[in-house]
């Protein structure tokens, strides 16, 4: 047997607990039964099944591996002969195996109760696997930085993963069509659903063991990765519903509108990457100095997240633009502003994601992912709403991206907002102790 997991059964099923579980749950189903019959009986194995694997067992999952740091026990697990993938699903598996085990006394009722739904059962425990996979990898990500408090990114790993997980398995239980329209195929909606969340599962787990394949010194390249983004914004893309939300981009075809939703999945995920990654001064500067020394398999084990994305994203983005005017006829005029919209785009992403850093640089002590979070508040919020408010619409293009405003003023203003704010990062740069750094980092 894996050595990690037997050792974490051992933590998680003493004696005790194996008892204490049923023996708890027993009464909670009794006294649903008393409250409201089967009906109240079967909703109350759902809403511990929910507890159990998404809250309970995704703040497990996160503290798998920061607890060993905590602890100062990780170093010594990295040195033994485990490798990468045992080490995966050991402390995945074993780490929640507790949760689990409660959750099949629940599994027993809910299927017992005469209102149980099988598709619903379903939906929940690979809703439980999705979660703690994802806390899991948030949790290996977030180590990466070095964090100042660890116990305080257990929190924000959890966090992260029950605001991704909890309104999807919502909106996916109620009211739920009877067919999806992906790439213009019509599809059973319980049949797309499951086959998502069995991918998504697939990635997370895979996403862990690149993580720790990273921590364990093993050769991790940013494939992986690259090929989940591939797939993410393909993935989106597919929507046919999505054609008709995004309509007043202006695109002129729906192949191009597909494509505009490609690029615009792209961009979302840099920015999702770029606000959770840990940001690094050290780790950066290492990572520019080996790519530009030519180094790039060096450089590619240091490359952020988000950079993979937006290498995507400029791809999807010109080709965008060369579709936008490739399908124009001779005669007809050049839709201009879609091609302003693609291009303000890409400049807000610039600025946004240089200013992510300065303000991370500027700050201390981890004040820094709270001063993104208020600056994306402000800027893509409360400004515009202030504006709107004010009568002052035709200036919201230099706040948000926008296909309605004239296009030298969706265009321009970023522009130099883009070019203001890697001034400010070069500046920062230059005044936290760029001599001794370089040559620390020259020495890598």
């Amino acid at each position: 047997m894996n050595p990690e997991f037997q050792r974490n059964l051992w933590l998680e099923l003493p004696p005790h607990r194996m008892v204490a579980m049923p023996a708890v749950l027993v009464l909670v189903f009794f006294a649903a039964w008393l409250a409201g019959g089967s009906l109240s009986f079967a909703g109350a194995a759902q809403l511990l099944i929910a507890l159990l694997l998404i809250v309970w067992g995704s703040r497990l999952a996160a503290e798998a591996v920061l607890v060993e740091v905590i602890g100062h026990t990780w170093d010594s697990q990295r040195m033994s002969a485990l490798g990468p993938w045992e080490m995966t699903w050991g402390k995945l598996a074993g780490s929640t195996a507790f949760m689990w085990y409660g959750s099949i006394w629940c599994v027993i009722a809910f299927v017992a109760s005469p209102h149980g739904n099988i598709t619903l059962l379903i939906r929940l425990l690979l809703a439980g696997l999705e979660a703690q996979a994802l806390a899991l990898l948030l949790s290996m990500v977030l180590i990466r930085g070095e964090p100042d408090s660890l116990r305080f990114q257990v929190t924000i790993a959890q966090t992260v993963t029950i605001i991704v997980v909890v309104p999807f398995l919502f909106f996916t239980l109620f009211n739920r069509p009877d067919s999806v329209h992906w790439y213009g195929f019509i599809i059973p909606f319980d049949v797309f659903v499951t086959v998502f969340q069995l991918a998504f599962i697939g990635w997370t787990v895979l996403g862990a063991y690149q993580m720790l394949r990273t921590a364990l010194q093993y050769s991790s390249g940013s494939l992986t990765w690259l090929m989940f983004v591939v797939f993410a914004v393909a993935f989106i893309a597919g929507f046919d519903r999505l054609q008709e939300l995004v309509g007043a981009a202006g695109m002129p075809n729906p192949a191009v509108t597909r494509l505009f939703i490609a690029f615009g999945a792209a961009i979302g995920l840099t920015y999702a990457c770029a606000v959770v990654e840990p940001k690094s001064l050290v780790r950066l500067r290492q990572w520019l100095v080996l790519l530009l020394g030519g180094r790039m398999r060096q450089g590619e084990q240091l490359s952020p997240a988000w950079f993979a994305a937006l290498v995507i994203a400029v791809i999807l983005g010109v080709l965008t633009i060369v579709n936008i005017i490739g399908v124009k006829a001779p005669t007809a005029p050049l839709p201009v502003g879609a091609l302003a919209l693609v291009v303000a785009m890409m400049l807000f992403t610039v600025r946004d994601l240089a200013l992510f850093y300065y303000l991370v640089l500027y700050s201390r002590f981890g004040a820094g992912n709270l001063a993104i979070g208020v600056y994306l508040v402000t800027a893509y919020f409360l400004l515009p709403v202030i504006l709107s408010s004010a009568r002052l619409d035709g200036l919201i293009p230099i706040l948000v991206p926008s296909a309605s405003g004239p296009p030298e003023l969706v265009v321009l203003p970023v522009f130099v907002e883009a070019l203001a704010a890697v001034g400010l990062v070069v500046q920062r740069w230059r005044t936290v102790g760029v001599e001794g750094l370089d040559r620390a980092v020259s020495g890598h």
